[in-house]
């Protein structure tokens, strides 16, 4: 680092007044103690040069009024940085003279909006907004390159191919859409495994029907909530609103039992039609004979 033109400085800090003097320096530890009377006050101007930062510090008897005073302030039109130790906040890019609004403050090209906002009081992080109302609340898009998991511990990892990992319930207002979607379906994530009663005749209680999809606000078809809840209770949610949804997915199940309850009544009449046509041919065979006498 260059400061007031001097050689390179390799360790402590080193800082020159105009006119040639130091401001203190703790030595070893480091430090930099740019202290004032209460008459005088110590401006810090900074320039790069060559990739290198020329530091030349300068006591003035009064205080540009558009700085606000902070343990560290680099500023020009806006204050490109400042840490601000009575209010422990840091700001970047924060409007001059203005204390930065949070722990963390990140202005972007709008200075009237926080790009980056970390409020250690109320423990929350805003993204393009300065008044977060969750733990982490965003404004815009956001993008994801691994993996995103919500409703687990800290300590949790997702698994191999999963990109996005909810431990709860989730909920959609509009449409979803994916190459597949699959169901938790291990014989050894179930016990007590019953075979499903009566599916063809629960099914007859149970209608399908066209509606306009107030959320959606679009024709749809489906089945209703509480129609289903009458049959198939386990396959109803409630919200806390009494709104009720269904786990379509799952009516596969009795779908596919009633089906084979169907076949076996099929193949049932289909013998029974071949026994009685047999006997029907047998019938017109004899009658046919008597007929030729």
């Amino acid at each position: 680092m260059i400061v007031a033109g001097s050689s390179e400085i390799r360790g402590d800090l080193l800082v020159r007044k105009a006119n040639g003097t130091t401001f203190g320096n703790e030595g070893n530890n480091q430090k930099l103690n740019l202290s004032s009377s209460t008459s005088t006050y110590t401006e810090l101007d900074t320039k790069i040069i060559d990739g290198k930062v020329l530091l030349t510090a300068k006591q003035k008897s009064s205080r540009d009024p558009t700085i606000t005073p902070a343990n560290l302030a680099i500023s020009s039109a806006t204050t490109l940085f400042s840490a601000d130790g009575a209010s422990t906040k840091i700001g970047i890019n924060t409007p001059t003279g203005t204390t930065p609004a949070a722990t963390l403050d990140v202005v972007g090209t709008d200075p009237t909006e926080s790009t980056f906002f970390a409020d250690g009081g109320s423990k929350r992080v805003g993204i393009k907004t300065s008044n977060p109302n969750k733990e982490l609340d965003v404004v815009g898009s956001a993008s994801i390159s691994n993996s995103l998991i919500i409703g687990f511990s800290s300590t949790e990892n997702p698994e191999s191919n999963d990109k996005l990992k909810i431990n709860g319930n989730a909920q959609f207002v509009g449409s979803t859409r994916a190459d597949g979607y699959y169901y938790n379906s291990d014989r050894r994530y179930k016990s007590d495994i019953e075979a499903l009663q009566s599916p063809l005749e629960n099914l007859f209680k149970l209608s399908g029907y066209t509606y306009f999809n107030k959320l959606s606000q679009k024709q749809d078809i489906g089945v209703i909530a509480q129609e289903v809840e009458t049959v198939y209770p386990e396959l109803v949610q409630t919200d806390a609103d009494g709104y009720k949804s269904v786990q379509y997915g799952n009516l596969v199940a009795p779908i596919i039992e009633a089906i084979k309850e169907l076949a076996h009544k099929i193949d049932s009449l289909f013998t029974l039609y071949v026994s009685q046509q047999a006997k029907i041919d047998s019938l017109e065979a004899r009658l046919l004979k008597l007929e030729t006498k």
